[in-house]
């Protein structure tokens, strides 16, 4: 596979896009695609325990190319601006209902680690 500084401008650039919505690029591994070993998939997976609280952290939430990668992340930021816009919800209820979630899988954490 060939590449060229274009294709690592877009690389860094959709990394940033993914950091900035939560995500982290990753290693597909073995995750039933029947990609070729040459054909540069990636995935997206929770860069941390505080963002996207929802999903378990080595949840693969897409696979695809970095071209797919970047659609995708505009469907995630489109999807949330359209939110906004409609007023069904903000960044700070967004924020809100994320630490939510933190917090309950804190209480559980702590209620579990007793037995």
């Amino acid at each position: 596979m060939n590449i060229g500084y274009d294709q690592i401008l877009q690389m860094r650039r959709v990394e940033e896009k993914a950091n900035a919505l939560g995500f982290m690029f990753a290693h597909p591994g073995d995750r039933g695609w029947s990609y070729p070993a040459d054909h540069g998939v990636l995935s997206l997976k929770p860069k941390d325990n505080d963002s996207l609280p929802i999903y378990n952290r080595d949840a693969h939430l897409f696979t695809g190319t970095l071209d797919a990668v970047e659609y995708f992340l505009r469907g995630i930021e489109f999807a949330r601006n359209y939110d906004t816009m409609i007023k069904v919800s903000t960044e700070a209820v967004r924020n809100r209902k994320e630490q939510d979630e933190r917090n309950k899988r804190l209480v559980n954490q702590i209620k579990n680690s007793g037995n």
